[in-house]
């Protein structure tokens, strides 16, 4: 770990606490480049939970096709399928039995199926993830493997007649039906999981919450299979590990920026760059929740946190660093600006003529993708820097804090 041995640390007892706060924090030094980035999806749940047809809807395929998941029980109750991932050669997907164990032979096949093996879990359910869901939670849980959380069969819930009229409109229904896995959910000690409620009837054209599903799978098990970005002085270690996870999320700037360019107004094109922006916040761990995790884990200052934090589309002249604004696409905005004006009226010309115009907003919405996540890459540049400061800074405190009692006991 000669990587240590950076400018940041100067005395050998500082490159001494930081090779123990490493060895304390579980780090792995060493690259990733080269290594295999084949990722295994496991989808599991309760019979009639909908495996097979999650999988087929995210294999984009109808379940009489060839290479389709059969959507019978009988035959995958108790076998392990692999499904190719025709958007992504390196993406398997695996459905693997659910049903709830209790004899000793039970134990033994679900022992077979090997959780260690997949990089990361759909674990789906009809019934808000009750009790008969138990073991297999709390095995990925245990693993501490990535996982989302599926609550099919939607349609049931929404279109039941008690329920629908207790309730002004559908947007409730599903708030109270996501609240229910969220209280159901918390016996097995998860604060903050990733809910998506979806419905793959085939004969229905609202499959509620699926294309979410199937945009963020994809993003969260990639960036489970590259790792964490370490809190670390191997540098080098870091900076791969930084890397990769910025190189994959450029790969989705462009979708994404046309995406949000051919939105029908731009409230919901503000969403969409908006949510995107949120994704490359998570894959980093500068999002709120992780940063106020950091904030607890290595009892950082207070202030500290607030530095990292990044607000969205403040007014010019407000203060604050860590902005990110949408006034470039927002064909709305009121200014008494002469250049603004001008351009107001040649943005209204290109968008007489068609397809110009469109590209002029999906370049701002492309920018705005690729500034933010240059934003949030330097801030966990700082971050990392700050933290491990931090964490010599107390623990040579400590040291000569006990040095200190230690000499008043002698004397």
């Amino acid at each position: 770990m000669a990587a240590c041995s950076v400018n940041i640390t100067k005395t050998s007892d500082e490159i001494d606490d930081a090779l123990e706060i490493e060895k304390e924090l579980k780090l792995h030094p060493g690259s990733m480049k080269g290594q295999s980035m084949k990722i295994n999806i496991a989808v599991i749940g309760q019979p009639k939970s909908g495996k097979s047809s999650v999988i087929n809807r995210l294999k984009n395929v109808s379940s009489t096709k060839t290479g389709a998941a059969v959507v019978d029980d009988s035959v995958t109750n108790n076998r392990v399928m692999k499904y190719d991932f025709p958007e992504n050669p390196n993406v398997n997907l695996w459905e693997l039995p659910g049903q709830k164990i209790q004899d000793t032979k039970q134990i033994t096949d679900r022992n077979a199926i090997g959780f260690d093996r997949y990089d990361f879990f759909l674990i789906l359910s009809e019934k808000s993830f009750m009790e008969s869901d138990n073991w297999f939670i709390k095995e990925v849980l245990q693993k501490r493997k990535p996982c989302f959380f599926v609550r099919t069969c939607i349609r049931r819930c929404v279109d039941g007649t008690k329920l629908a009229t207790l309730r002004k409109n559908k947007s409730q229904v599903l708030e109270e039906i996501r609240n229910n896995c969220k209280l159901n959910l918390k016996t097995y000690e998860v604060t903050d999981p990733k809910i998506f409620l979806v419905d793959t009837d085939d004969s229905f054209n609202n499959f509620f919450e699926f294309e979410d599903l199937k945009d963020q799978l994809l993003l969260a098990a990639e960036s489970a299979k590259i790792g964490d970005i370490p809190f670390s002085f191997n540098l080098k270690h870091t900076d791969d590990v930084m890397n990769l996870q910025k190189e994959f999320l450029e790969r989705r700037i462009k979708e994404k920026g046309l995406l949000a360019s051919t939105a029908k107004t731009i409230g919901e094109r503000k969403e969409i760059l908006k949510r995107e922006i949120l994704s490359q916040q998570e894959v980093f761990g500068m999002d709120k929740s992780s940063l106020a995790k950091y904030q607890t884990e290595y009892n950082l200052p207070k202030g500290l946190i607030g530095d990292f934090t990044i607000e969205f589309d403040k007014r010019y002249g407000s203060s604050g660093g860590n902005v990110i604004r949408f006034d470039k696409v927002d064909d709305s905005r009121r200014t008494r600006s002469v250049s603004t004006y001008f351009r107001r009226a040649s943005d209204f010309v290109l968008e007489v003529k068609g397809s110009k115009g469109a590209t002029y907003i999906c370049k701002q919405c492309i920018k705005i993708l690729e500034d933010s996540l240059q934003m949030i890459y330097s801030l966990r540049e700082k971050l990392n820097k700050e933290v491990m400061s931090h964490l010599v800074t107390k623990k040579r405190n400590d040291r000569e804090s006990e040095m200190l009692g230690t000499n008043i006991r002698r004397h």
